[in-house]
């Protein structure tokens, strides 16, 4: 419902005003109402990039979304991956079978899992057109 007010009918986005998108509150272009203390300059930064690259398919929203995820996913690996390296002693892998690769994906696979929990709203930024 708020799609057309954030992206389809805001012109700071579409035109890529970045200066307003940093300056202003997130509601504030979009409803032409004073200022509600929500500042989220990245998210319309990334509303207006994706409007610059896909205009108002939905599409190519949606894809940015699941590449978005992808990255993190892969960030949750790595961090995984990292602090397994500082607090698992060898001897422990050793006996359970496990290597620090496993453990890491076991661990993204599960922070993936679980945000599958999360509601729709803010698992993914909408589309213009819902």
């Amino acid at each position: 419902f708020d799609d057309k007010l954030l992206i389809v009918n805001n012109k700071d986005i579409q035109e890529g005003s970045i200066t307003k998108l940093f300056t202003q509150d997130f509601w504030q272009d979009a409803t032409n109402a004073q200022k509600v203390g929500y500042y989220r300059p990245i998210i319309l930064l990334s509303f207006m990039m994706d409007y610059k690259l896909w205009g108002l398919n939905e599409s190519g929203f949606h894809f940015t979304n699941l590449l978005i995820y992808a990255l993190i996913c892969l960030l949750v690996y790595a961090i995984l991956r990292k602090l397994i390296d500082i607090l698992c002693t060898s001897e422990y892998l050793e006996y359970s079978g496990l290597t620090r690769n496993t453990l890491a994906l076991i661990g993204a696979l599960i922070y993936r899992s679980e945000e599958r929990r999360v509601g729709k709203e803010c698992r993914s930024r909408w589309s213009p057109y819902h």
